[in-house]
Formats: structure tokens, C-alpha cells, sequence
């Protein structure tokens, strides 16, 4: 008779916790969790700064191998090339700035734009940031590439 008193006794204190509107309570759906952070250790690891300069496959043949996404991004004018995203997960996104194009039409005007991502390879990195989550964890001491 104890036991199933004292079974009552928490069940009813944990509902009524449920309830109550504590600032600390979090739902593990609201929680965004960094399940993989060998991804961004092995990015930071690299010296970016040494590929800035460079063109954008050099630094994209040591990036890590997993199911990333690449986009060509535009500028300010949505028919201006300026940047290619490589995103990792959804969580994390190393975003190669390009200024001067050589090789690359960087202006296409067809909706979608359709980018040459082969010849947008071969350009020049002119800034590399790393995004984590919602925050930028590299390169972000500028606000000339940032839009």
C-alpha cells in the first residue's frame, strides 16, 4: 500500500512539473545539438587563411568528404555570382568569396540562375568563412564580404 501511495505521490509531483511553465524547461525538439563536430574540427584544422588567393578547388580537395551540398550563391543583385556554399549537414557551411571572375560569366539572368560550377572552381578565393549553427566561427573579423 506504500509503495503504490508513494508511485501516486511522483507521478502526480512530475505532472504537475510538466505543467508549469519553468524558464529552464527545454524540449529536446527545440534543441539544435552539434552531433558531428569532427566535421568542423577537421575545417578549422586547415589553414584557410593560406587559401585565400588560391583557386576555389584547391581548398575544396581538402575539405572533408561527406554529404555536403555545393550552391553557387548570388551577390546583392540575385543575377551576379559571388560565393559558393559548401554545407555540411544543414549545420555547417564553409563559404568561399569570390571578387573577380576569369573564367566564369559571373551574370546569368535565367530563373534559376544556372552557374558553371566546373569554371567557378577554377577562380580565386578572395575571403573563406565557416558558419556554425546560426554563427560565424571564421573570417568573420570582416564586414567587406559579409551580406
Amino acid at each position: 500500500m506504500k509503495k503504490i501511495f508513494f508511485i501516486s505521490l511522483v507521478l502526480i509531483s512530475l505532472n504537475s512539473l510538466a505543467n508549469q511553465k519553468l524558464p529552464y524547461r527545454v524540449f529536446f525538439s527545440q534543441c539544435k545539438a552539434d552531433t558531428n563536430s569532427l566535421i568542423i574540427d577537421s575545417i578549422l584544422n586547415l589553414n584557410l587563411a593560406s587559401y585565400i588567393g588560391q583557386p576555389v578547388d584547391s581548398l575544396l580537395h581538402h575539405l572533408p568528404i561527406t554529404d555536403s551540398a555545393m550552391k553557387i550563391v548570388a551577390a546583392d543583385k540575385s543575377v551576379i555570382a559571388r560565393k559558393l556554399w559548401v554545407t555540411y549537414q544543414t549545420w555547417y557551411k564553409v563559404i568561399i568569396i569570390v571578387d573577380t571572375f576569369q573564367y566564369m560569366n559571373p551574370v546569368d539572368t535565367t530563373v534559376p540562375p544556372n552557374w558553371n560550377i566546373t569554371l567557378f572552381k577554377k577562380e580565386t578565393i578572395a575571403w573563406i568563412f565557416v558558419d556554425r549553427g546560426y554563427g560565424c566561427v571564421y573570417g568573420c573579423n570582416t564586414n567587406s564580404y559579409r551580406e
